[in-house]
């Protein structure tokens, strides 16, 4: 493809592949990385486009450990990629089971990542659930998946939203304005899954899941996991009240 040969599908999803590769420079390969590329059948899509657009100029702005490093961003047969660093690691919905220690360690690491993103670029992320949570091989955190990130401020737009619902912040189901807040409130459904290790607000089907979002009394995780200390239920529930 262009610079770079493709020669492991990692993942796929439901607008882009992924792909491990490596960069050829004069007949010669570089260190392995990972390509991005929407899928074929979406390259006339303006709004699968603007994704790709999207997340390539956050990642250009975004200067922490936290965020995977953005090498190049292009089109190859007018179909649009990203390059990228590749990151030892699964997703966070296939680490674990972690202790009450580490979640908070997680959840820290998440929040200074949002913070980051929310100062240096004026976005929220708008999708932060346990697929686009990263943890390395070393224990560290990356949060990926940026191209749905909406302005704070601005009210979420549903037509931009191919969240996982049962991540999704009140705001974004009501179309309302995004804030910092929003993105920690699916920091915390994250937090109150790993200490309960039950799911939160996903439902039968996407109507009673953004019911749930919008309106599930959430219990506190203390009655669940007993070796939970009272303060931390009461955190996580903090991340989890809510302002509309």
């Amino acid at each position: 493809m262009g610079a770079y040969r493709l020669f492991e599908r990692l993942a796929v999803g439901g607008m882009a592949e992924v792909f491990l590769a490596q960069e050829i420079t004069d007949g010669d390969f570089g260190e392995p990385l990972v390509v991005k590329r929407l899928h074929a059948h979406l390259a006339d899509s303006e709004s699968a486009r603007r994704c790709f657009e999207n997340e390539a100029n956050i990642l250009a702005k975004v200067n922490h450990p936290a965020f995977i490093q953005l090498f190049d961003a292009g089109q190859h047969n007018d179909i649009p990629y990203l390059a990228v660093a590749r990151v030892e690691g699964l997703p966070l919905e296939q680490s674990g089971p972690f202790e009450i220690e580490q979640a908070i360690q997680i959840c820290a690491d998440l929040c200074e990542a949002l913070h980051h993103l929310h100062s240096e670029t004026q976005m929220a992320h708008c999708d932060v659930s346990p697929n686009n949570v990263l943890i390395t091989t070393t224990g560290h955190v990356k949060l990926a998946d940026l191209g749905i990130s909406q302005p704070l401020g601005e009210p979420a737009l549903h037509q931009e939203l191919h969240a996982n619902l049962a991540y999704m912040s009140p705001e974004q189901a009501r179309q309302r304005k995004l804030c910092p807040r929003s993105d920690l409130f699916s920091v915390g459904i994250i937090l109150w899954e790993l200490w309960t290790r039950k799911p939160l607000f996903a439902g039968k089907n996407e109507f009673e899941t953004i019911n749930n979002v919008l309106k599930l009394e959430v219990q506190n995780p203390c009655t669940i996991n007993p070796e939970l200390p009272e303060a931390c239920g009461q955190f996580v529930l903090s991340l989890l009240a809510r302002d509309i």
